[in-house]
């Protein structure tokens, strides 16, 4: 056997040993991914996000911790619960998920949809009574540069409020449902217009009366600048007095 014809063979038994050792690795380290642990009764405070990997889009919820948690392929979900999604997505609305989840070898959290699983809007106690309408005013027109107050209204989004104001006028909506406008000045003020748009019964649009005071709790879902006039639209409102 020539020299030459040694080196090769060696050559290939070493290329042929550094193969056997890739695929030993690969089947362990996807022997490792395949391994998951359950576990139970996790409170997850977080907000929706959506991703894509090599199976499609998917919805995940991103804790403060940037911890991302699985939440469910697009196909997983009718058309209802994908537009309840899609807006809470839009919204950025922080979530509070309890329930199990399932830990994966390679670190992916997937939540478990089952019996135990429980999803509603997070709201901090210290959020209510927190942020006054005239302080979002003031910011609009004077405390804020354009940018900085898009950047101070993203945050605000999602927010538990509590205002009082007055009844401007009582509609009905053009795809139907009724709906509030409340002007925050008195109706003494001589130049005013409606600033909080918020849907109500037919039961609530038939009682209120115009230029009545009341007081409303509820979650803000938009804000507006319209030619130096705020405007606020809430919802899940409810009307305390």
């Amino acid at each position: 056997m020539t020299y030459m014809r040694k080196i090769s063979i060696l050559y290939f038994l070493i290329i042929l040993s550094a193969m056997n050792i890739c695929i030993a690795e690969e089947k362990k380290n996807r022997e490792e991914a395949e391994k998951f642990e359950i576990i139970i009764n996790q409170s997850i405070v977080g907000k929706l996000g959506f991703g894509h990997n090599a199976a499609g889009g998917y919805y995940f919820i991103e804790d403060t911790k940037n911890q991302q948690y699985n939440f469910g392929y697009v196909w997983d979900f009718n058309d209802e619960e994908l537009k309840t999604i899609n807006h809470l997505l839009d919204n950025e609305v922080f979530l509070n998920v309890k329930g199990n989840v399932k830990k994966w070898g390679d670190g992916t959290i997937e939540i478990i949809r089952d019996k135990d699983f429980l999803i509603k809007r997070h709201i901090e106690p210290e959020q209510k009574n927190t942020i006054s309408f005239s302080e979002i005013r003031y910011n609009m027109n004077e405390g804020m540069t354009e940018l900085q107050f898009k950047e101070y209204v993203k945050k605000l989004k999602g927010k538990r409020v509590k205002w009082s104001g007055w009844v401007e006028e009582v509609d009905e909506k053009f795809l139907g449902g009724y709906k509030v406008l409340v002007d925050m000045d008195s109706p003494n003020q001589p130049i005013s217009v409606q600033d909080i748009t918020f849907e109500v019964s037919k039961e609530q649009a038939l009682r209120l009366k115009k230029n009545e005071k009341i007081t409303f709790e509820g979650t803000i879902s938009s804000i507006l600048n319209i030619m130096s006039s705020l405007q606020i639209s809430l919802e899940e409102v409810k009307i305390v007095q």
